[in-house]
């Protein structure tokens, strides 16, 4: 069984955007907006991992949109809280099965951003590729949060940081990281604007840590983030 829930935004604009891209993370029409863009990325993941989906159709009659979500009911004895069985991790028949299948069965990724809102959309993006195939586990920290942990983390499969953190800079951790655990570098990658300063991109190329300019594409993230681990298990069995 399932529930279908409609509602409508009369006061929406028309918009030049393929209706689909909207679902996608850090876009919006508008170039100068203060949004980041990840609102209805947030939103269709969560109703991914509650086994529906949501679809966005222009209204024929009147201005606006409609967003339809379908979520799927609990049976009577599925409504029941209790510990699940542990299940053999699905292997996922996408454009990563490949690489997705020779990755470890445990995986934990490390996002370090001052924003929540970045951090969440990221978690969610990563968790719709690996969660239902893997033991996946991701672990969200502010720069400051990540500094005072840091000599109690255990070792993560990758780890994403913002270079622009506010009180302690990604360069900071990167530092930190090289003169205590530099093999953790070998599965670490920056987030960063879309404008760098020649200081900042002399940094980033010296460091020899893959980059990622914001706003980037769900799929350039996922092949960041599998290429980390890739790169992290070869160094740490060599």
């Amino acid at each position: 069984q399932s529930v279908e829930l409609i509602v409508t935004n009369l006061r929406a604009e028309a918009c030049s955007l393929e209706l689909d891209q909207l679902f996608e993370p850090f876009v919006f029409e508008n170039p100068l907006s203060k949004r980041n863009g990840l609102g209805l990325t947030l939103v269709a993941a969560l109703a991914e991992r509650l086994d529906g989906s949501i679809e966005i159709r222009e209204q024929s009659t009147a201005h606006g949109f409609n967003f339809e979500a379908v979520l799927t009911l609990p049976r009577g004895d599925e409504a029941v809280r209790k510990a699940p069985a542990p299940a053999t991790p699905q292997r996922p028949t996408t454009r990563w099965s490949d690489a997705i299948s020779k990755l470890p069965d445990k995986i934990t990724v490390a996002i370090v951003d001052d924003d929540t809102g970045i951090s969440s959309a990221i978690e969610k993006i990563l968790s719709l590729v690996f969660q239902k195939h893997l033991q996946f586990g991701c672990i969200k920290f502010s720069g400051p949060e990540f500094i005072a942990e840091i000599d109690k983390l255990e070792f993560f499969d990758a780890v994403v940081c913002d270079v622009n953190l506010g009180a302690v800079s990604g360069r900071f951790i990167y530092e930190t990281l090289r003169e205590r655990f530099p093999e953790q570098l070998n599965s670490f990658a920056f987030l960063t604007g879309e404008r760098l300063s020649h200081e900042i991109q002399a940094f980033l190329e010296s460091s020899g840590c893959p980059y990622l300019h914001k706003p980037f594409d769900a799929e350039y993230l996922i092949d960041l983030v599998i290429e980390l681990i890739e790169k992290g298990a070869t160094k740490r069995s060599s």
